[in-house]
């Protein structure tokens, strides 16, 4: 089990999940799941997750996608955000860039937060660098979805929600 620590480019806390279970590690990826499990908000609020989760990790990339279920259908969240490291062995951290991806189960997507983004592109200062690989991973991340790409389709589904 480890713990998936969110933070903002100055390091502090955006979003903390506590509880996860690895289900798979390769040279590219990372795959865990949680259901059930206290999620730590900036503010120091806490809740339960009520939906199992899927969490998808590229290990070069700028985003990474959750696969949320509901009683009744699933849907994807992707975040486009710094790639992970881990800190201790037990703590996998990522820089969370604002910009969201929400996409259905029929692969109809709505990038959403940009307005966020925006705000804190000047708060924090970004580089450019840093705002051109966002906006190049964003194209990736939709092109994923175009594609059906893992973890974009109904074979990955099938295949992962056993394992929650």
């Amino acid at each position: 089990m480890f713990s998936i620590v969110s933070e903002k480019h100055d390091g502090s806390l955006h979003r903390a999940w506590m509880t996860n279970h690895l289900l798979y590690n390769d040279e590219r990826i990372i795959i865990a799941s949680n259901y059930d499990t206290v999620v730590t908000e900036s503010s120091g609020n806490q809740w339960t997750t009520n939906e199992p989760a899927i969490c998808y990790f590229p290990k070069d990339k700028w985003y990474n996608i959750v696969l949320l279920f509901t009683p009744n259908d699933y849907y994807y969240y992707c975040n486009i955000c710094s790639p992970f490291w881990w800190e201790q062995h037990d703590v996998l951290v990522y820089i969370d860039y604002d910009i969201d991806v929400i996409v259905d189960s029929s692969l109809h997507y709505d990038v959403v937060d940009r307005d966020e983004y925006e705000q804190n592109r000047k708060k924090y200062r970004y580089a450019n660098v840093v705002c051109e690989t966002i906006e190049r991973s964003l194209d990736q991340l939709v092109s994923l979805v175009e594609t059906k790409a893992d973890p974009f389709n109904r074979h990955f589904v099938e295949r992962w929600s056993k394992q929650i």
